[in-house]
């Protein structure tokens, strides 16, 4: 039994009665059987959240939808995880009031992931980013595809906001979703570069094309080098990642374009002189010498 005293009074089937609220378990105990169920108040509370981890939460309650005041156990919101606070009523002024549970629900936050793309070249054709994460998100990318430069797009979540309270949601509904980034490069088109070949006469040696561009590209020539008519090559990248245009190159093989000179005979090339028609040569043959002009 607990001792009467005037601190606290308590009113139970119109009788006035003292009892010291030292204990509000004690009390719960040892007085509730003694009251007639019918009235008994169960405190009415509005959920609260769900939040996503980090978010500022507001402060509970203090008290009920019914007016009936009260403490909280723990006291503030915790936002790092999901948990079960008790809402104690104030017996003094609330005798009948039954304490509740609320739980707050903390969602950890969900990123989109995504499998990277591989770089093309520009102007290469760009397949349209998927409109669902592989962990199961929907929603939207911006800006616009463009396969002519590297560009960074982002992945916005469908709901980013949170469902109002009590809403069943349904179907793609995530909350505590980010945002995403996926960068796609888009490599410029390269043109492979090469040396000047000089022009030679019908039946020279003629070195092997070279394999690797002066800007790095590798591939291979076509058709076989002809030593024996002017002819056009063309370089075919090997690794269409290069980003690397096919090049056309012209070999000469002039018939009489270069002379050459040594100490007592010269060769010409088979063919016209004309291209030789403002220069002086002599022309040795033996002992005599002659003079051309």
């Amino acid at each position: 039994m607990f001792a009467p005293t005037l601190k606290n009074v308590l009113i139970v089937y119109g009788i006035l009665t003292a009892y010291a609220f030292h204990d509000f378990k004690e009390i719960n105990n040892t007085l509730r059987p003694s009251i007639n169920q019918n009235n008994v108040i169960v405190p009415t509370l509005n959920p609260i959240g769900p939040f996503c981890v980090g978010e500022a939460p507001p402060s509970l309650p203090p008290s009920s939808l019914e007016g009936i005041s009260g403490t909280w156990i723990p006291p503030v919101i915790n936002n790092t995880a999901t948990t079960d606070y008790t809402f104690t009523p104030n017996l003094t002024l609330h005798p009948t009031a039954e304490e509740v549970d609320l739980r707050i629900v903390i969602n950890e936050w969900i990123v989109p992931t995504f499998d990277s793309v591989d770089p093309i070249c520009a102007g290469d054709s760009l397949a349209p980013l998927p409109t669902t994460s592989l962990n199961g998100i929907t929603g939207t990318w911006s800006p616009a595809l463009d396969n002519t430069m590297t560009t960074e797009y982002t992945f916005t979540p469908d709901d980013l906001m949170l469902p109002p309270p009590g809403l069943n949601i349904s179907g793609n509904f995530h909350p505590c979703t980010t945002t995403q980034t996926l960068t796609i490069v888009v490599n410029p088109i390269v043109t492979p570069d090469f040396a000047l070949i000089d022009p030679i006469c019908a039946g020279d040696p003629l070195a092997p094309l070279p394999t690797t561009s002066l800007n790095g590209i590798t591939g291979t020539w076509s058709p076989a080098l002809d030593n024996t008519k002017t002819t056009e090559y063309t370089f075919t990248p090997n690794d269409p990642d290069q980003c690397a245009t096919h090049s056309n190159t012209n070999y000469s093989s002039e018939s009489y374009s270069h002379a050459r000179f040594c100490a007592y005979r010269c060769y010409l090339c088979w063919g016209s002189l004309s291209t030789l028609a403002h220069n002086v040569f002599k022309w040795h043959y033996g002992h005599m010498e002659s003079t051309t002009k």
